[in-house]
């Protein structure tokens, strides 16, 4: 197996933040984090592979491959940047919950949207979703400054996080947190 997946087998975000020295003031700096585990990250155009896996253009929107002792998450290179950061946390959610032990590479795709799917795919994405948040939008740091508002504003809480509206929205919501929508929410994640 990938050592550095080995390293990072079966660890919540919390565990990555308190092992490689994370700052927790946001926005994460999910950047400083791959560096110190030791991952590379790559800007892709994910056509080619669109097109030989017969999928929709667009439908990939990021990629992990590990082969020997590397690791190297793909994002999609014409996405926002909110959208790449929330893929990277994405993928490195499926480096840590869902890679196989004895695999010497493995590679795991991101796609959009999540049709033709089975249950089990569907909970594997969601439980990376939940992880991606997570590591994101770490829930004592986002209670420390949601309970500092008068009216929680989503808006504000996504500058505040550097994430997109959506991701907060999912994030609140999965917290049971009520939140002001104060602009147009933003419908990528």
């Amino acid at each position: 197996m990938c050592a550095i997946l080995e390293k990072i087998r079966n660890k919540s975000p919390y565990q990555l933040f308190d092992e490689y020295n994370i700052s927790m003031m946001p926005p994460i700096n999910i950047s400083l984090l791959l560096d110190k585990i030791g991952i590379s990250v790559i800007a892709k155009d994910f056509s080619d592979i669109e097109e030989m896996a017969g999928s929709k253009p667009g439908s990939v929107l990021g990629a992990a491959f590990s082969n020997n002792d590397n690791l190297t998450i793909f994002y999609k290179k014409s996405d926002s940047l909110h959208r790449k950061k929330f893929t990277i946390a994405h993928e490195l959610a499926h480096c840590c919950l869902d890679c196989p032990q004895n695999e010497s590479s493995h590679i795991e795709f991101r796609l959009e949207p999540f049709i033709n799917m089975s249950e089990e795919e569907l909970q594997k994405e969601r439980r990376a979703n939940i992880f991606a948040g997570q590591l994101l939008i770490p829930k004592d740091l986002l209670l420390s400054y949601y309970d500092k508002m008068i009216i929680p504003s989503l808006t504000e809480l996504a500058k505040i996080f550097e994430v997109s509206s959506s991701v907060m929205a999912a994030r609140l919501d999965y917290l049971k947190k009520a939140y002001y929508k104060d602009s147009v929410t933003e419908i990528i994640i």
